[in-house]
């Protein structure tokens, strides 16, 4: 037993080592969990069935880098939107992309030599030998004089590996339903580390309020429409905005002309902060009730939660399209048609809380060029967009407090989905799913 007790705390000494070489202060269990690799398929788990699964590893990293991925995004995302206050939606799409990719993971780990610190090999009693010595005779012995086993490793297991340090950091020191920012202190240090890049160096979960110089339409005076506006919407979620025209911002569709805004850009950026902040809340409200849950599974049942149809129908049933500032006068019909499927739809649910599945995504019209600062919109995407720019501006006006989005999902979203067995199906009916499904049937009856 002594060979396979010395490995078990070899693997332990270099998670350690891998943490401290960090920075990070992470539970060793859990930094075990994050570099530990026990199949060839790890990252992906499309099947029950492991290719060349090896036993006795422990856990693997695959829910800590599901984990990790979605701090990530999150993480990445803020950054993006306070160091670039000018960018647009698009520009914000690319920077973050430049930051979370694999092959930019995979880069920062290779200078960091991560990759020799993976456990991806199982103990064997008939091959094993400590370091640093050779072995010359036996099964692990090479004729020579090298190394006689290697492990390859993909790009994408290297980039997984960092997430999963991520979600290890995370986990460490979040406590669920009493958030501070120095819960996520590590997390971020683990972001900048491992994304390698001065479009994050953030250190502190403060750091991120300390980057943002607040522009200039959300200081200015508040006029008596974005004060009404503020009375209004507090009616719909009690939350009081120390900046109106930020609110008004959320409001704002890239259709309603500048000359009326009175310098209060479009949506979009908010709407991008927002995706993240909610897809945060999310996938820690899966991850931490569901802790036998696989990430396929996680992935499959978080995209009910966070779709265009369930924030669509949320923001009819808290009365946010009310507060829609457009120009565009299909829409106007589009939306009211839309709130009396989903009106009909809730009254005739009797309670089942999953009645916004049954009202199909209304068909997507593309708004004329001209009119846009962005991608084209849609009028069925436009209601889940005001939910998700309203979550990014009460973050913004919170100073960048997290309680606020949770306290918004766990009063709006969260009675949706204490039963998630109910969506058990939802991924296979999305319609993107579906079209992707058409495609492969075709394409392996065209072969």
């Amino acid at each position: 037993m002594f060979p396979a007790i010395i490995h078990r705390i070899d693997d332990y000494l270099i998670a350690k080592e891998t943490c401290e070489e960090l920075g990070l202060t992470i539970d060793l269990p859990l930094a075990l969990e994050a570099i530990t690799k026990d199949s060839d398929n790890t990252e992906e788990h499309q099947s029950l069935e492991r290719i060349n699964f090896q036993r006795g590893m422990g856990k693997n990293y695959e829910r800590l880098e599901f984990l990790g991925d979605c701090f990530l995004k999150m993480a990445t995302s803020i950054s993006t939107f306070t160091q670039n206050p000018n960018d647009n939606e698009f520009d914000f799409h690319v920077k973050r992309m430049l930051l979370l990719c694999n092959q930019n993971l995979f880069n920062a780990a290779q200078k960091l030599k991560l990759h020799e610190n993976i456990r991806s090999a199982s103990f064997s009693r008939r091959t094993w030998y400590p370091e640093g010595i050779k072995l010359l005779e036996g099964k692990g012995a090479n004729k020579n004089g090298q190394e006689s086993i290697k492990h390859p490793l993909g790009d994408k297991t290297i980039a997984d590996v960092c997430e999963a340090l991520m979600g290890a950091a995370f986990l460490t020191h979040d406590q669920p339903g009493k958030w501070q920012p120095e819960h996520w202190r590590n997390a971020v240090k683990a972001v900048t580390k491992l994304v390698d890049s001065p479009d994050h160096t953030m250190n502190d979960w403060l750091d991120y309020s300390r980057s943002y110089e607040k522009p200039a339409y959300q200081i200015a005076e508040a006029r008596a429409a974005n004060l009404e506006l503020a009375k209004r919407v507090e009616k719909e979620h009690p939350y009081h905005f120390r900046h109106p025209r930020l609110l008004q911002a959320a409001f704002h569709h890239p259709s309603y002309p500048n000359l009326w805004s009175a310098g209060v850009p479009s949506y979009q950026r908010l709407e991008f902060l927002g995706d993240s902040l909610l897809d945060m809340t999310s996938i820690t409200h899966l991850f931490y009730n569901h802790p036998d849950k696989d990430p396929q599974w996680l992935t499959e049942h978080k995209m009910a939660m966070v779709s265009n149809q369930f924030l669509g129908a949320l923001c009819v049933r808290l009365g946010f399209y009310k507060h829609l500032l457009f120009n565009h006068d299909s829409l106007r019909q589009q939306i009211a048609n839309y709130v009396t499927d989903i009106t009909d739809a809730e009254a005739a649910s009797q309670g089942a809380m999953d009645y916004w599945t049954t009202v199909k995504e209304a068909p997507k019209v593309w708004m004329d060029s001209e009119l846009m600062c962005g991608p084209p919109a849609n009028k069925s995407k436009c209601l889940p967009d005001i939910v998700e720019a309203y979550v990014g501006a009460i973050f913004i006006d919170a100073d960048f407090d997290y309680s606020v989005v949770q306290r918004f999902f766990d009063e709006h979203m969260k009675p949706f989905f204490d039963d998630m067995e109910i969506y058990d199906d939802y991924a296979n009916n999305h319609p993107v799913v579906r079209s992707i499904g058409d495609s492969l049937l075709n394409s392996i009856a065209d072969l």
